[in-house]
């Protein structure tokens, strides 16, 4: 059996931490190890783990000692241990769901078939759907792609991908190729997620399996959660306009991080990158220092034919004044 290093965040993980574990360690063929990293939890959720995993040697904890805080940095600081483990396969790890029993066998799977196919030089990440299931794990929805009314993952192009994630890290199974292209994350990276789905979408493999493969609890501390697709279009509760009002910094810093992702095909020369996704990223990557008719450009190349004209408008407006925007 092959061996799957599990990293896994935490901070105050509350009650839900420990089923989350449970579900880790009962992963059907596949040889766990698990690093949890705490960030600093003060409810003595991490305390407990530790007396109640002492005796396994499976389970390492880590405690945070810098003063670099926050989801981002703790999974940045996870890459960079785990690149020093001895496992060839990874996979990012929430405190607050559980995981299915075949969730990593499922993955590894294809993920092997793929390795088969290509090589293991090849970086390649496999994600799948999620069960969105309220605290106590009542079914909420079946599917979080189709409740959030995310695009479908396999047709997403990689024009898109740059400014709209569709891939859920606590999915993610992973190859070591990819872990050593993508970690260190970049400080200018939006969310460690979305970085290693762009580095797998342009230099390697990324597939979705359309299955859920998790249950993805919603309770009132969830950093990001799920909303549903009617609530995200609905005036009337605010997450709409409050969208709106966020996404030209969200675009601002899609623009910073297509920066960073560029610059790999620079200081790792010897990866391979078509030509094609080369230019796509190197336009996205120019967007703030491109003309304005440049720009509009940019929206009727990538968004004609697959979005409303009052979605275009908007990207119009904000593509106007995104060189004045701040990330």
């Amino acid at each position: 059996m092959e061996k799957v290093q599990v990293l896994l965040a935490s901070y105050n993980g509350g009650s839900f931490i420990e089923e989350q574990i449970e579900s880790i360690l009962s992963q059907e063929n596949v040889i766990i190890s698990l690093m949890i990293r705490d960030d600093g939890s003060n409810d003595g959720s991490i305390e407990r783990i530790q007396d109640l995993y002492k005796s396994d040697d499976r389970i390492v904890v880590v405690q945070n000692r810098t003063t670099k805080k926050g989801h981002l940095n703790n999974f940045s600081a996870l890459c960079d241990l785990g690149v020093g483990s001895d496992a060839d396969y990874f996979a990012f790890s929430d405190q607050d769901d559980r995981w299915h029993v075949n969730k990593l066998s499922k993955c590894l799977s294809r993920l092997k078939e793929i390795e088969l196919k290509q090589s293991k030089e090849t970086p390649v990440l496999i994600h799948s759907d999620l069960r969105v299931v309220d605290q106590d794990l009542k079914e909420i929805a079946p599917s979080f792609i189709r409740y959030q009314g995310i695009p479908e993952p396999d047709r997403h192009q990689h024009e898109t991908f740059l400014h709209q994630n569709v891939a859920t890290g606590c999915t993610f199974l992973f190859n070591r190729a990819l872990l050593s292209l993508a970690a260190p994350v970049p400080f200018d990276a939006v969310i460690h997620d979305w970085w290693f789905a762009l580095v797998a979408k342009f230099y390697g493999v990324i597939e979705f399996i359309d299955t859920p493969l998790i249950d993805y609890r919603q309770h009132e501390s969830n950093s990001i959660g799920a909303i549903s697709a009617s609530e995200q279009r609905n005036l009337f509760n605010g997450k709409l306009i409050k969208a709106l009002l966020k996404y030209p910094s969200h675009l601002a810093a899609s623009v910073e991080q297509a920066k960073q992702l560029l610059s790999l095909s620079q200081v790792k020369p010897n990866i391979d990158i078509d030509t094609l996704y080369l230019k796509k990223i190197s336009q996205f990557s120019t967007l703030k220092e491109q003309s304005f008719i440049e720009r509009v450009k940019y929206v009727n190349a990538t968004l004609a034919g697959h979005k409303p004209i009052e979605e275009r408008l908007y990207f119009y407006v904000v593509l106007f004044i995104i060189p004045w925007i701040k990330d």
